[in-house]
């Protein structure tokens, strides 16, 4: 939860220490109540964005545990830059079978572009 902390006797090496440990501010009492609204909407706001940043990254995580173990090594073969052809040559399958599992694995992930496989397999696969 952000946390905000008020305190009537607080002291600099206590509002840093709040601060380093994740508060969001450190207000000396008595408050003017626009700096604590001011302070309670950024709290919010900022757990907000970590709420949405972890729900994106379950969702990434949801879509990329949906591939089959042959995708997933087809990916970490794209990973490097490889051609759809070397990365066939590493895995001891066509170039045609890479393709397709190329196809499937975007189309999964809904991404288009080598640069993206390599994100995701740099992320969730590694």
């Amino acid at each position: 939860l952000p946390i905000v902390f008020c305190s009537g006797h607080g002291t600099i090496d206590m509002a840093v220490l709040a601060v380093r440990k994740g508060a969001v501010d450190f207000l000396e009492k008595p408050v003017e109540v626009e700096r604590l609204v001011e302070s309670l909407e950024r709290a919010c706001e900022k757990d907000l964005q970590r709420v949405e940043a972890q729900m994106l990254s379950l969702r990434e995580k949801e879509k990329v545990d949906s591939l089959t173990q042959r995708e997933k090594e087809v990916a970490k073969a794209l990973a490097d830059g490889s051609s759809n052809r070397a990365a066939g040559l590493k895995l001891g399958i066509s170039e045609k079978t890479v393709q397709i599992h190329r196809g499937s694995l975007c189309k999964k992930l809904g991404i288009r572009s080598q640069v993206e496989i390599s994100k995701v397999v740099e992320k969730y696969l590694f």
